[in-house]
């Protein structure tokens, strides 16, 4: 009892010194702490030397070790943390929501160079607010005045964005016409798979619409079945 009674003690010592101090103080030291300002471009300035997120992705075998730390949301993206090769102090990689993007001291930036660039409110808001699906072509969502079409290439979860929208949807179509049958002929379906009539239907399984990283409005990852399938636009209506 006295055994448990001591570590339960060292433990309250151990958050109040965490609260004190600080998460990312107390794991990284006091010189760690990177500072990030947004002008035209997102700098972090690290160490007095200010680095300028590049639009580059990087690897996870490829960033360096773990340096520093940021733990700032802007504009939706969050920044964490801050890794450096020290056998190249020209730049850093920077974890930026589930990825990490390249970061070149500012003074060397080339012109060849992308910065990454925010999402501007007006491209956020080309992005649907809502999906349901065509019951005409159930492989087809409709929504916001447009209609993204469900393709055969599926999406890595690496590549899976934020979340959009629930769709929540379960539907039986025909295989030829892909128009969604209704509830009297699900119910007649030969489950079994052995009929000329089952084979020539299906059951898609809509959960949720996600961004795709890298991609703008023009394509979606749509969790069907429990995988992810890349959704293209197709028409504005």
């Amino acid at each position: 009892m006295r055994k448990i009674c001591v570590i339960v003690g060292v433990i309250a010592v151990f958050l109040v010194w965490c609260s004190g101090c600080g998460a990312g103080q107390m794991l990284y030291g006091e010189d760690a702490k990177c500072e990030i300002f947004v002008t035209e471009d997102i700098v972090v300035n690290y160490k007095e030397c200010e680095y300028t997120v590049l639009e580059e992705e990087v690897e996870a075998e490829q960033i360096g070790e773990l340096t520093g730390y940021i733990y700032k949301n802007i504009d939706g993206l969050m920044f964490s943390t801050v890794y450096m090769d020290e056998e190249n102090i020209d730049e850093i990689q920077v974890a930026i929501d589930d990825s990490f993007y390249k970061a070149v001291k500012t003074e060397l930036l080339s012109e060849e160079q992308v910065p990454l660039a925010l999402p501007t409110e007006d491209a956020e808001e080309l992005f649907p607010k809502q999906l349901t699906v065509n019951e005409e072509n159930a492989t087809q969502l409709i929504g916001d005045g447009v209609i993204y079409q469900v393709t055969d290439e599926t999406v890595d979860k690496e590549s899976v964005g934020s979340y959009l929208t629930s769709i929540s949807t379960s539907v039986v179509f025909d295989n030829t016409t892909k128009e969604v049958l209704p509830n009297e002929e699900y119910i007649k379906i030969d489950w079994s798979g052995e009929t000329s009539h089952a084979k020539s239907r299906t059951l898609w399984i809509y959960t949720h619409a996600y961004k795709v990283k890298g991609e703008d409005y023009n394509t979606l990852a749509v969790n069907i079945n429990g995988e992810y399938y890349e959704a293209d636009l197709v028409e504005e209506i």
